[in-house]
């Protein structure tokens, strides 16, 4: 960035400093005018070209582009000095030169790079951009040819190749301010920098040429003379174009976009509206009729692209089966209803039965059949009702009054209708439905509604009475779930669950040897929530594998954290019915250990004995990945569930822990007792070790030790609590393991 500075000094002060020097008045000596023609004014030129070539080098997805203009400059700027330094000195200068072809070389490189960089940012694939660029071109060259080659078709004197040469000059100049402002046009780029220097400069290349040619016609060009300072003006500005930090503006579709091409149609119509008064130079007239050609491409293809728009917009707001809207027309109606504030009645429509049409009869006649639903129920509505197909056999309608007394009567009648026979493919076809019916207040979110439609349709259809109005005293509890459901979700993604920890103990000593994880969920309205409001619904929702891996990192992360202060301690996590039977979570865990550098004895799983028996052969191939990486797993609250003896011998468990159920009828029941003595000598005769949760009571404590149980967990001995908190009671407990005791 340097060295665009360095590149922006030079060139601004050298291009103010040549102009001053050819203002009327200034008469440079013939040495001081050598300086200011050879040095200063190529100067100005090979600075130009080296920005354009420096921005070709910097931005790699400008190169094409900056090269090719930096290479038009470089041929330009060859032409003058071979001209400033070998024929300027002549006493007779030839003419068409060498230096007129390097010159008119600047052209066709410029044009490519435009052209390029249009195609860059539009892909070269809108053709309606394209022609607004087109339009606007040859706009603009209509007005250059009616000013500049009126008056070259009449003066021009001279060899045919002279002729052809000051030709060429004001024919590119127009081409090239077209091209330029036809791509302003089609990137919409009016107000980016770069664009608008390029612009400029070459419009100043045109005036310079024109004024020029004049001169020549004239006999009055001078070297020296303010017209070769309008050249100089013309490079300094492309020059800096290629120094502005902000890119050409990337295509993008504005309301605005119709006016450039529409002024520039307008002035075609113009000049040949003149054309009837005064006589056009036949360029000028083509390019206006060109102009007015492109113009009406332009709108018959905006118009197909109109009808297109509505139609696509139509179909994407239509059921092709039924020809009804579908379920995101239903949902823009929905939200117009309680917007335009006078809200309305949702009745949810859903076929009992329906697969087994598909089933035994095919999908075609079941398509069949749901577009003669739909025709049946179109015909008997009441009047501002809409019916719309949500999808498969589902069908809504929605009116326009909230009182649900006409709505539960209007879903009475479409229910009697379908209840009467379809004739489908010449087959008699009978149609049950339940349909389920709610209020929608006005201005307020509609998006509940259909869960409450839908909540109803469900209970008609359990309870097989056809049509059920939504009632927040029956439905609100399913409600609340389905609302808490996305609130998990929410949650897992923000990562608002914890984890709290709760010591575990070895007896005798009551040494801490691991930790539980236990999941925590603060909700932000209903406060703080137990396991059992919301691992259920997880588990239902299918969220429980999110679940898990959260609760899995977590509990991981805090093994780590433990290690590193100290505490070599297990951390137990629970697991669920459908983890047990994920194949993916050996590998997790796999990675979820290898990635913080722990051993298998930093993690322990639990699962409940039932969840052993749901699915034996998939539970006993993860169990053995399990114990395959090493790490421990217990069954959790034992001799609540089947209590299968099989499983101890056959699965790879390592502990068991007596559900606290147990732990609180010890001293008060005496068969409880023998139970968990019996539970605990089973254990250590199949090698496994025993816990016992639930201990709130130093005589339950005393109790399991003098029974040999091998670890205790319960609030006599710590609650869960927060990692800060865990810390400070492993302290108070005054004694660290020296060895970790395998306990699950």
């Amino acid at each position: 960035m340097q060295a665009v500075g360095v590149l922006r000094g030079v060139v601004a002060t050298a291009t103010v400093a040549y102009t001053a020097s050819v203002l009327p008045g200034v008469r440079p000596a013939p040495g001081h005018s050598w300086f200011w023609e050879v040095v200063v004014y190529n100067l100005v030129a090979w600075c130009a070209t080296a920005m354009c070539i420096e921005r070709a080098v910097r931005q790699p997805r400008d190169r094409a582009t900056w090269a090719l203009v930096g290479a038009g400059f470089g041929c330009y700027a060859v032409g003058t000095l071979v001209f400033s330094v070998w024929l300027q000195p002549m006493t007779q200068m030839p003419y068409p030169s060498v230096c007129d072809l390097l010159w008119l070389l600047f052209y066709p490189f410029v044009l490519a790079g435009i052209v390029l960089a249009v195609r860059a940012r539009t892909m070269g694939s809108v053709a309606s951009m394209w022609l607004d660029g087109l339009i606007a071109g040859l706009g603009l060259a209509a007005v250059g040819a009616l000013v500049v080659f009126n008056r070259l078709t009449t003066s021009v004197e001279g060899s045919t190749a002279a002729i052809v040469v000051n030709i060429a000059y004001p024919v590119f100049d127009l081409s090239l301010v077209a091209c330029a402002v036809g791509a302003m046009a089609v990137l919409s780029a009016w107000r980016n920098p770069a664009w608008v220097l390029l612009c400029a400069g070459f419009v100043t290349f045109a005036a310079a040429d024109s004024w020029y040619f004049a001169q020549v016609a004239a006999d009055t060009y001078r070297s020296g003379s303010p017209v070769d300072a309008t050249w100089a003006v013309a490079m300094c500005l492309v020059g800096w174009a290629a120094t502005v930090t902000s890119p050409p503006a990337a295509a993008k579709a504005e309301s605005r976009s119709f006016v450039i091409p529409g002024v520039f149609a307008a002035v075609s119509i113009g000049l040949l509206g003149i054309g009837a008064f005064v006589e056009l130079p036949p360029l000028g007239t083509g390019f206006a009729l060109a102009a007015l050609t492109a113009a009406f491409v332009r709108t018959t293809m905006a118009v197909r692209e109109v009808i297109a728009l509505a139609d696509s917009r139509r179909q994407a707001r239509t059921d092709l089966l039924t020809g009804l809207p579908n379920r995101r027309g239903f949902y823009e109606q929905l939200e117009q209803a309680t917007q335009t504030g006078h809200g309305g009645a949702l009745l949810l429509i859903d076929l009992d039965r329906f697969k087994e049409v598909n089933d035994a009869l095919g999908h075609r006649t079941g398509d069949e059949l749901l577009h003669a639903v739909g025709q049946r129920l179109s015909t008997h509505l009441t009047q501002g009702a809409t019916l719309s197909r949500l999808g498969g056999d589902e069908f809504a309608v929605l009116l326009p009054s909230g009182d649900t007394t006409p709505a539960r009567a209007l879903a009475g009648r479409l229910l009697a209708e379908l209840q009467k026979p379809f004739t489908v493919v010449g087959i008699t076809l009978h149609v049950d439905a339940s349909i389920g019916v709610t209020s929608i207040a006005a201005g307020t979110d509609p998006s509940p509604a259909l869960a409450r439609a839908d909540l109803a349709m469900y209970r008609a259809k359990a309870a097989r009475s056809g049509v059920e109005l939504y009632d927040d005293e029956r439905d609100g509890d399913a409600w609340n779930r389905l609302a808490l459901v996305q609130e998990l979700r929410d949650a897992l993604a923000s990562g608002d669950l914890y984890l709290e920890l709760q010591p575990i103990v070895g007896l005798p000593g009551c040494a801490p040897v691991a930790v539980e994880a236990l999941v925590r969920w603060t909700h932000p309205i209903r406060g703080r929530l137990a396991p059992d409001e919301f691992l259920p619904l997880a588990e239902r929702a299918g969220l429980m594998w999110n679940l898990t891996q959260y609760v899995l990192d977590a509990a991981l992360d805090e093994a780590a954290a433990l290690r590193r202060d100290g505490w070599h301690l297990p951390v137990a996590v629970n697991l669920s019915a459908s983890d047990l039977l994920n194949a993916r979570l050996v590998g997790f865990v796999a990675d979820g250990m290898q990635r913080r550098g722990l051993p298998a004895t930093a993690l322990h799983l639990e699962i409940t004995e039932s969840l052993l028996m749901e699915d034996r052969d998939i539970s006993e191939g993860i169990l053995l990945g399990l114990r395959a990486l090493g790490v421990q797993v217990a069954v959790d609250d034992y001799g609540t569930g089947y209590s299968c003896l099989a499983y101890l011998r056959d699965l790879p468990i390592t502990a068991l822990k007596i559900d606290r159920s147990f732990t609180n009828q010890l001293l008060d029941d005496d068969r409880t007792a023998t139970i968990v003595a019996s539970t605990i000598g089973l254990a250590h005769d199949l090698g496994l070790h025993i816990v016992a949760e639930g201990v709130e009571t130093a005589e339950q404590l005393a109790w399991l030790t003098g029974h040999g149980c091998d670890r205790v967990q319960g609030y006599f001995l710590g609650r869960p609590m927060t990692p800060s908190l865990l810390r400070s009671w492993l302290a108070d407990a005054g004694s660290r393991p020296t060895a970790v005791v395998v306990a699950r």
